[in-house]
């Protein structure tokens, strides 16, 4: 193998990469594939320096046709900072957008209009190696400005990459910004739909619910004129009484729902062993007694509850309603 074959295979991979160690691997493997002895480690890396300075070259070579007078001063306007935005305008162009808020998005759009301005839509680097493409912008986003502006000639193609592609991710975010923002807007606004529609049943079934009370007695002809509305009045004050007295019944235990275990039959409630005489927690039976004493919930209190009937003899079993008190846990 020649110097030369292996100074051109450092060449291109130098053209996809930049990492010395990663080129230094590659050269190795290369020469061992060649089953070529491997020259000393100093002038391998002097290869591999050698290799990333052409490469370098070779590169501000294939896009100086585009770095023209007016470009150029356009790249060197993204390190300078800029009062309008407080920042520098690589900063700027290099944070992107974290909320698909109104701001956020016209941030978005003059990015993409500042790009468009500098005809980085229109750059062709395609006589660049994609990954070099990608390298390069990946350098730009990654360094200072202090460190671009070190670089001298070196940091245009540089600049020239990250802009040629921030076009492109420019464009794609205005429009993802844009998608998430109506998704968002439209999500929201659904919501509201079915908020709104679920209000308006619920008032519709309560017209209705009142129409049904008030329609029976305007269309009987037996209720004169002068009646209808002390009986509308008195019929829909018993309509919410019932209601009234429902609820307070659930509250207080007299009104007990089938299945239910917070609103179960208060008569069915398991009893604390010892509760009545020693007798084991379950239903309670009545006996030949006309009272059982019953333990309160607090100390020293009791009550009784009456057999069914209020008679004596084996009538079957005695429930426990509570008055009083909140629903059975």
């Amino acid at each position: 193998m020649q110097w030369k074959e292996l100074e051109q295979f450092l060449l291109d991979r130098a053209m996809e990469h930049d990492t010395p160690s990663l080129l230094f691997q590659q050269a190795v493997e290369h020469l061992q594939a060649a089953q070529v002895v491997r020259p000393g480690v100093v002038t391998l890396m002097e290869l591999v320096t050698a290799a990333r300075a052409a490469a370098g070259k070779l590169t501000t070579q294939k896009v100086g046709h585009l770095l023209t007078r007016s470009m150029r001063a356009g790249l060197d306007g993204l390190l300078l900072d800029d009062p309008e935005i407080g920042t520098s305008r690589l900063r700027w162009l290099t944070t992107p957008a974290v909320e698909a808020s109104v701001p956020a998005i016209g941030v978005s759009v003059d990015k993409l209009l500042y790009l468009r301005e500098m005809d980085a839509h229109r750059l062709d680097l395609s006589m660049l190696p994609r990954e070099r493409r990608r390298f390069l912008a990946t350098v730009a986003r990654r360094s200072t400005v202090q460190g671009l502006e070190r670089r001298a000639e070196r940091r245009y193609p540089i600049l020239l990459s990250l802009v040629a592609q921030s076009a492109v991710d420019q464009l794609d975010e205005v429009i993802a910004l844009f998608d998430q923002a109506v998704s968002a807007r439209e999500s929201y606004a659904k919501a509201k739909t079915d908020e709104a529609l679920a209000e308006r049943a619920k008032r519709g079934e309560a017209r209705q619910l009142l129409m049904d009370l008030i329609l029976p007695v305007l269309n009987d002809p037996g209720i004169a004129d002068e009646e209808v509305g002390g009986l509308l009045r008195d019929q829909i004050g018993l309509e919410l009484c019932v209601v009234l007295a429902l609820r307070d019944g659930l509250r207080s235990g007299d009104v007990f729902v089938p299945g239910s275990r917070r609103y179960a039959d208060p008569g069915h409630l398991p009893v604390h062993p010892g509760a009545v005489g020693g007798q084991a927690g379950g239903v309670l039976p009545a006996g030949p007694q006309a009272r059982h004493r019953v333990r309160g919930d607090r100390p020293g209190q009791e009550r009784t509850s009456p057999g069914v009937g209020g008679t004596g003899g084996d009538l079957g079993e005695c429930r426990f309603e509570r008055r009083g008190r909140g629903p059975p846990g």
